[in-house]
């Protein structure tokens, strides 16, 4: 595991490729910052951090594209397994990879954020903490989710396209399905991406979107591995 790391930092300093995306996510987030920085409030860092969750997950295409995407493009997975031998360990390595990048974005998102809020004013050291064991859960999820997007479809850009999809527009469209629905009104505990969003005022950090998305969490690494496991690589 230790030589796919040192492969893969050499390949990240030498391309620079995580530069230029963290880059953008600091600056999207220094702009959001800024707008609605007003009273220096918990309230309005709370709003802020829910509205850049909006975002955030759009950045974790980035390792899945680096750490999955691009070794099936190139084909340069078959030369991992033939050095490996062992699925299992370059798997838990790719994916252990791939979660600790993606939640980098939320971290850089949120020091940003109240680094902002600090200056002239006083930010809840607790709040912050609160609001990344909440959200944790489900961009742990999402993540898998991404992973397992990537081994089930053979074609990269298509499994691209769909986790797009997912992040923007599945949890809007469906909301807008089970609106008018009492019955189905249960199902909104389901829909990840919004829960992502509503982070609760009373500092509640578990709830039972989190069980759900922790529960999802396991099935998309259980189900992903065995596809992997199983997966002939052309």
């Amino acid at each position: 595991m230790l030589n796919y790391l040192k492969a893969d930092m050499y390949r990240i300093i030498k391309g620079k490729d995580f530069i230029g995306s963290m880059l953008l996510c600091l600056l999207f987030q220094l702009i959001f910052s800024y707008i609605m920085c007003i009273n220096k409030t918990n309230e309005e860092f709370r709003m802020l951090i829910s509205v850049s969750a909006v975002f955030i997950p759009l950045f974790s295409l980035k390792p899945l594209m680096f750490f999955w995407g691009s070794d099936f493009t190139a084909r340069t997975i078959n030369n991992l397994l033939i050095k490996s031998k062992n699925r299992l360990i370059l798997f838990l390595y790719k994916t252990i990879a791939t979660i600790l990048f993606g939640i980098s974005y939320l971290l850089i998102s949120l020091i940003t954020a109240f680094v902002f809020f600090s200056i002239n004013g006083v930010m809840d050291i607790q709040l912050t903490i609160n609001i990344v064991a909440y959200q944790l859960p489900f961009y742990l999820c999402i993540i898998l989710l991404g992973i397992f997007l990537f081994n089930y479809i053979d074609s990269v850009n298509q499994a691209c396209v769909l986790y797009l999809f997912i992040a923007v527009l599945f949890d809007n469209i469906a909301s807008f399905i089970i609106a008018p629905l009492d019955t189905l009104e249960f199902l909104r505990e389901f829909l990840l991406f919004n829960k992502l969003k509503d982070i609760p005022a009373n500092g509640n950090i578990w709830t039972m979107s989190s069980l759900i998305a922790l529960i999802f969490s396991g099935i998309y690494f259980l189900v992903s591995y065995y596809l992997f496991q199983t997966r002939e690589f052309k």
